[in-house]
């Protein structure tokens, strides 16, 4: 250190110098300044040295000698906003843009934009930035032999706001039209309202987003759909996963017509596919399968309610002819014999457990429909739909890319808004039954707060090295990943009752290993411990469940006794969902989790409890949370949001899946992704339920999993990781990253932000990932106090 502080004395001098002298303002009313660099002298304002790099230690980016030729810097003062980083040079140099200035009490820590140039008379593209106002360091380095290269200029601009087309632009405008024509009519009586909304939606109906649909009409599902013949198609699928259009390779297309009664919902759907494939069992999505998505009470919000609905419709068995509708609402679907692939007409009732519609002239309904496309028999490789809302794959998640179906006829009767049918209440009820522990002083008084800790997910122990290498990169606690299904034989044999001595000791061996590397250990239960698939849908309601959870849970805690100051947690259960049940968590899930404590409590009256909420762990789950009877518990979710950015490139979104897409989405944080902006207070605002149960209860919050894939754009990659990380710190969450050296996409050792290509893994990188860097000064929140 004393070396290296008279160095950072001379650096901060020069800045200071550089600072006061120069004082340049990069930007005008007219847009952004190209630096030029004729000759191969820096331009004005900015300095030269050799040997010299950019390394941050002590909070502050140092100068230490290197390898490199020569290195420029230029600070600046930009305002809050968006940008683009372009220049022209050649040979090999680095520009890096970063943030905070270290004389007001920041860091050069956060790299808002990065370009490598290497080629011969190469253009450097333009590379998006966003920047949250402020001192700014532009830093560029020759990276090999100065001889040949040179960098000509430089420029940074502010990014032009998107481009939208005139359709695109009508699109959107005709969908808030509609909905606020809706709202209004919800306040008006008598058959006028319908009739002023329905001509207002059929001069707005937009392809792919507004469908008139005729009302009354009488249809008979019954495989013959001639029937049909007298109703225009309402729409074809033509969006794809953020494309315009389905890529060349797909053969598949799909069309649908609708209509309705005064009691069903019609539908009928033909898709053109030379290649079959349905025999994925477990995950319909993964086959040739139809996706139904029903907002009936047009809501449009970022999240699904009770009444909102996604319907799977595939063939079973592989038979075209036989084909199946699973959803919460039962739908009658029978098969329409077709060429060339596949078809089928359905209804849908339109009074049920969830809601009820009274059809009258203007009445829009919330409507999508997507085609998930598998040729090759692994997964699904392609996904297009009808709503043009929906550019990243959301509607499974958020009703507000939905289209819209709108009733269109000559009944003359008042406009009649859907409802939620009262079954919705008596659901909520069945959710927040049971015990609860509802005495916040109780909590309080007999609750002492466990230690804040951060670290890693993993399951990928290699024989204890993993825990020791945590410990390096800062972390105290390992989130460590067991399935009953295949730790105790490492096969896909299925849970047996003669697993347990394997699988205890398996487990014991892992935590002794935490123990020796000082890492503290959140035991984390990812499968079932029934002998049953974990997907299958009526797991909840085995009545063998209950039994071996408890059964599994107690034999642990006995097994973990000489380890207890070790075990930080004991994370009951993975991500509980039931895709009936959704978009809340399995009701079978809080009562079953209270027996489980209890069956722990017997053995182990101390060790903090870990109560992941559902659905999948989502933080919907905290909606109609109460606390559990158990002083000692700590409430858990995960947070991906958004899944089209942080899964971007990855097939399956809707369950976190591995498998890499076709292409990359280039999804870029902060920005509109998916319909909606995101940034830092809309990461927050979706977290206002977490932070609202943890107010009012006063109890601990732990988010088990967060992440974000590896070849997303860099830049957005750090700016979503320092955002998410920031958002935990301010409200006292502990947190593990999801993953320590298993999926390299996941990983923070894997080449960022470069496409591998479909079916392939990043390679490992040569040095430190930005990512990486990120992780690493969360984890240096972190203190030996767990020790």
């Amino acid at each position: 250190m004393t070396i290296i502080r008279p160095l950072l004395l001379q650096t901060r001098l020069t800045f200071c110098a550089v600072l006061l002298f120069f004082c340049i303002s990069l930007f005008a009313q007219s847009g952004g300044q190209r630096f030029s660099f004729a000759d191969g002298k820096p331009p004005v304002g900015w300095s030269k040295t050799s040997s010299l790099t950019v390394t941050p230690a002590d909070g502050y980016f140092q100068l230490r000698g290197t390898t490199w030729d020569a290195k420029m810097w230029h600070t600046a003062t930009l305002p809050a906003g968006d940008y683009l980083l372009s220049g022209k040079g050649s040979g090999k140099i680095k520009v890096y843009v970063l943030s905070n200035n270290p004389f007001k009490g920041g860091s050069w820590g956060t790299i808002a934009g990065f370009i490598n140039l290497s080629g011969s008379d190469m253009h450097i593209e333009e590379r998006p930035f966003s920047f949250r106002g402020g001192e700014t360091l532009i830093v560029a380095h020759i990276d090999g032999p100065s001889d040949s290269a040179r960098l000509e200029w430089l420029e940074i601009s502010p990014k032009p706001a998107p481009k939208q087309d005139a359709a695109s632009v009508s699109r959107e405008q005709a969908m808030e039209s509609l909905f606020a024509g809706y709202e209004a009519a919800k306040n008006e009586s008598g058959s006028s309202a319908g009739k002023k909304l329905r001509e207002s939606a059929e001069r707005s109906a937009a392809p792919g987003l507004i469908a008139m649909i005729p009302h009354p009409a009488a249809m008979t599902i019954d495989g013959d759909d001639a029937d049909w013949n007298a109703i225009p198609v309402t729409g074809t699928l033509s969006t794809m996963n953020g494309a315009a259009a389905l890529p060349a390779e797909s053969d598949a297309s799909v069309s649908f017509k609708a209509a309705c009664s005064d009691d069903e919902l019609f539908l009928n759907v033909r898709i053109t596919d030379d290649v079959l494939q349905f025999a994925k069992k477990n995950a319909p999505y993964e086959n040739d399968c139809i996706e139904l998505f029903i907002d009936p009470l047009f809501l449009r919000l970022p999240q699904y309610d009770d009444s909102s609905m996604q319907i799977f419709v595939t063939p079973s068995s592989g038979n075209v002819q036989d084909v199946v509708a699973k959803g919460k609402v039962p739908m009658r679907v029978k098969a329409v014999t077709v060429n060339n692939g596949w078809a089928f007409e359905a209804s849908l009732p339109l009074s049920n457990d969830y809601f009820i519609i009274r059809p009258c002239d203007g009445l829009p309904i919330g409507f999508n429909i997507s085609y998930n496309d598998n040729d090759s028999g692994s997964g699904r490789r392609h996904k297009i739909t009808w709503s043009r809302q929906d550019t990243g794959d959301a509607s499974w998640s958020r009703t507000d890319v939905f289209g819209a179906l709108v009733t269109a006829g000559s009944v003359d009767r008042p406009f009649i808004p859907a409802t939620a049918s009262p079954m919705v209440l008596v659901r909520k009820k069945l959710r927040t039954a049971g015990e609860a522990l509802t005495n916040v002083a109780l909590l309080e008084r007999e609750r002492p707060d466990p230690p804040v800790v951060r670290g890693f997910m993993s399951g990928a122990l290699q024989e204890g090295k993993a825990f020791v290498d945590m410990r390096h990169w800062g972390a105290n606690v390992v989130r460590l990943q067991f399935g009953p299904n295949s730790a105790s034989k490492r096969n896909t044999e299925y849970w047996k009752p003669d697993h347990l001595p394997v699988f205890l000791d398996w487990l014991e061996n892992a935590v002794s290993n935490a123990q020796h590397a000082s890492i503290k250990v959140v035991l984390d239960c990812h499968g079932l411990p029934t002998g049953k698939p974990d997907e299958s849908a009526a797991y909840w309601n085995d009545p063998e469940l209950e039994t071996a959870f408890c059964s599994l849970w107690k034999a642990i805690a006995v097994r973990m006794t000489p380890y207890r100051k070790t075990i930080w947690g004991y994370d009951l259960f993975n991500e509980p969902l039931d895709r009936g049940q959704l978009p809340y968590a399995p009701r079978e899930w809080r009562p079953l989790a209270v027996k489980i404590i209890k069956a722990i409590r017997s053995v182990d009256p101390s060790t903090w409890i870990i109560y992941e909420v559902g659905p999948g762990g989502g933080a919907r789950g905290f909606d109609d949370l109460l606390p559990l009877p158990d002083a000692r518990v700590i409430y858990s979710f995960h947070f991906y949001d958004p899944g089209t950015f942080t899964h971007q490139g990855v097939s399956q979104l809707q369950d976190a899946g591995l498998r890499v897409d076709a292409s990359p989405a280039a999804v870029s944080y902060p920005g509109v992704i998916s319909g909606s902006t995101y940034n830092r207070e809309a990461l927050e605002r979706g977290c206002k339920n977490v932070i609202a149960f943890q107010q009012k209860w006063r109890v601990p919050i732990f988010v088990g999993e967060f992440s974000v894939i590896a070849w997303a754009p860099v830049d957005s990659a750090v700016a979503w990781l320092t955002d998410v990380i920031d958002l935990f710190e301010k409200h006292g969450w502990s947190w593990a990253y999801h993953a320590f050296r298993e999926y390299q996409g996941w990983s923070l050792e894997h080449e960022e932000g470069v496409f591998p290509g479909k079916g392939k893994t990043p390679k490992r990188a040569e040095k430190e990932t930005e990512r990486a860097k990120v992780v690493k000064r969360g984890l240096a929140r972190n203190t030996d106090a767990l020790k």
